[in-house]
């Protein structure tokens, strides 16, 4: 995705608005093992390069990413998980007090009808 497939609004900002969740949930998705750079971020989402560079600012600031600058270039990776899918947290909770036991097979199971 890139910002040209979004439409502006009269102010000039993205009409779609993308939440720090939305966010975490790129770093989630791709950067398992490696730190995101600002363009692989704003590829997956409805914002362009420079909003998404001061929001990814903001929650570095904040504690969510963690940064690291190579001159001109910088990269980014996740301090903080994207919160649960509200449904699986309820299942969680309610199950919380019981001594059930699954299989790693099960377990991934689960996670894939979540």
């Amino acid at each position: 995705m890139s910002s040209d497939d979004y439409a502006r609004e009269s102010g000039g900002e993205f009409s779609e608005s993308v939440s720090r969740q939305d966010i975490l949930l790129v770093f989630d998705r791709l950067a398992e093992e490696e730190p995101l750079t600002t363009s692989e971020v704003a590829e997956e989402l409805p914002i362009g390069r420079r909003a998404l560079h001061d929001r990814l600012e903001k929650m570095h600031q904040d504690g969510d990413l963690g940064k690291k600058d190579f001159g001109n270039r910088v990269v980014w990776w996740a301090e903080v998980a994207p919160a649960l899918d509200p449904e699986l947290a309820e299942e969680l909770d309610a199950t919380a007090d019981e001594e059930t036991y699954l299989s790693m097979d099960e377990l991934d199971e689960r996670l894939d009808d979540a």
